[in-house]
């Protein structure tokens, strides 16, 4: 499997924020995406292998991303039905952090937090890094080496 760390210093390059991990390296993360959603999948969590860089805009329920650019590699989301309703759009829109906007951003992290914590507990190889406020970076570096699943 492809560390997704690698890529950070060589192609984070401040005069080329859009440059593209190498195909080898993301068809790893593609094999590895796949075999996350099917034991997310068998877990009860149905999801969907997903472009990280360019997701769906209607996606919703558990997202196992794979990202060409950074954030580099496999990251778990969540998308909620409410993300694609007028009235959430308007205050993302507007920079409002409204009631709405603060159930989704809340929802999402307890979800995609759950999921992260049962793929570490069956022996995925996980990390999580800062990405905001209140809000992490959660991805599968690897499968297990002994499944339990």
């Amino acid at each position: 499997m492809t560390d997704p760390y690698l890529y950070f210093n060589v192609l984070k390059n401040p005069e080329n924020s859009v440059a593209r991990a190498p195909e080898l390296a993301v068809q790893s993360w593609v094999e590895l995406a796949n075999y996350v959603k099917l034991k997310l999948d068998d877990l009860g969590f149905t999801a969907s292998v997903v472009s990280g860089d360019n997701p769906p805009m209607d996606a919703v329920g558990a997202l196992v991303c794979v990202h060409e650019i950074d954030p580099f590699g496999v990251v778990l989301k969540w998308g909620t039905p409410l993300e694609h309703t007028e009235e959430y759009i308007e205050q993302v829109l507007s920079r409002q952090r409204g009631p709405l906007m603060r159930c989704v951003v809340d929802v999402r992290e307890i979800i995609v937090k759950m999921m992260y914590d049962v793929l570490e507990r069956a022996g995925f190889g996980v990390a999580t890094e800062p990405e905001g406020d209140d809000v992490d970076i959660y991805r599968v570096l690897s499968k297990p080496e002994n499944p339990l699943l």
